[in-house]
């Protein structure tokens, strides 16, 4: 096997899933149908100031599914490995429902090749001269959380929650990134036969605890829209 060929062999595909892609699948295609206080079956007597039981969070996006999934197609098709964009269609077994996902490459480190899912949405409804006339570029190319916030005291709640998850896991990514790199340094020192092996771990320590920073930023800027919105409509 030539050595080219060793390298290609050695390159690791990972996806990362953009918040505007999160954010279709949770408010969009995934969202869960309304019921009606004529359909709901609550004892609230319409007190809007008590929670109601039908308001439930929409489907959360599988995203280590996703990533598992797509990770593992980038890797077995090496076709797609020059693309710099392309779409595929993927079943989601939960909304049973096949999907179209916006796939674009991203930044190369070391062996580790990026990629980022910038859209999903109903494959059905996707169409091919849309496609040519630039709209689903635009789209899945604007920031979701630069449109304006309605205040909604369920969403706020549940964002709060999701904040505080998150920080639990930072802070448990973040010991084991100070951990890993006194692994890193020790192996180069004494045991450089595993120094690539706990320096590709510590890569992907990294990736997660940016990801994780990166949703924080996020849902801490959400928090600050809705808790903005909570005044003028208070």
């Amino acid at each position: 096997m030539s050595k080219g060929r060793q390298v290609q062999n050695l390159i690791l595909h990972k996806v990362k899933i953009s918040h505007e892609t999160a954010f279709d699948y949770e408010e969009g295609v995934g969202d869960r149908p309304k019921v009606s206080c004529e359909d709901c079956g609550g004892r609230c007597g319409r007190n809007w100031n008590n929670p109601c039981i039908n308001d439930i969070p929409n489907r959360f996006f599988p995203k280590a599914e996703y990533k598992d999934e797509l990770e593992y197609y980038i890797q077995q098709n090496k076709a797609k490995h020059n693309s710099h964009y392309f779409r595929t269609r993927y079943f989601d077994e939960e909304l049973q429902q096949e999907l179209m996902l916006f796939i674009r490459k991203k930044g190369r480190l070391a062996i580790m090749q990026n990629w980022e899912i910038l859209g999903v949405m109903v494959a059905a409804d996707w169409d091919i001269d849309l496609e040519e006339y630039g709209f689903y570029k635009r789209w899945y190319n604007t920031p979701v959380f630069d449109v304006d916030v309605e205040y909604d005291f369920v969403v706020e709640i549940n964002c709060e929650k999701q904040l505080e998850k998150i920080e639990e896991k930072l802070e448990e990514v973040l010991t084991s990134e100070w951990k890993q790199r006194r692994r890193v340094e020790h192996d180069r020192q004494f045991n450089k036969k595993n120094l690539k092996k706990s320096q590709k771990r510590l890569v992907e320590i990294i990736e997660s605890r940016e990801n994780l920073e990166s949703e924080q930023t996020v849902i801490r800027e959400r928090l600050s829209r809705l808790k903005g919105a909570a005044r003028v409509f208070r």
